[in-house]
């Protein structure tokens, strides 16, 4: 499984858990929870975070950090090393030293394929504009 593939089934995992934490507190899903996997802004505090818990706060009226330690007390996930809930609601991830490591094998064996969207290729031109958010 690549990079994306594994940030993908991470998501996913994540989402099933938050999923599985509304239904056991009597929440009923009347909105997603997008789940959203970025870099932390600081390698001290992982590889990867989520503010998914402080989204679902608003919703569900509870409070983010509850989400946050539930979500990552909800045991191991595969690639990760440690799960950490911070204050005021964020899941940092860190990841095992072999995803990493995999990561640089798939980089080498796709050459200057990797990264390549075909699907993207496939639909066309595609016009990408950059606009000032303070115009002048």
């Amino acid at each position: 499984m690549g990079y994306h593939e594994q940030l993908d089934a991470l998501a996913t995992e994540l989402d099933t858990r938050l999923r599985r934490l509304a239904s056991s507190w009597g929440i009923h899903e009347g909105q997603a929870i997008e789940v959203a996997l970025g870099p932390t802004r600081d390698p001290n505090h992982g590889d990867f975070a989520t503010a998914a818990a402080m989204a679902a706060a608003k919703a569900w009226k509870r409070d983010p950090f509850e989400i946050a330690t539930a979500l990552a007390s909800d045991g191991s996930l595969q690639s990760v090393a440690q799960i950490q809930a911070v204050r005021p609601g964020f899941v940092n991830i860190t990841m095992v030293p072999g995803f990493w490591s995999g990561v640089v094998r798939e980089v080498l064996q796709r050459g200057a394929d990797y990264g390549k969207s075909h699907e993207l290729e496939s639909r066309g031109p595609m016009l990408v504009e950059f606009v000032s958010a303070n115009p002048t």
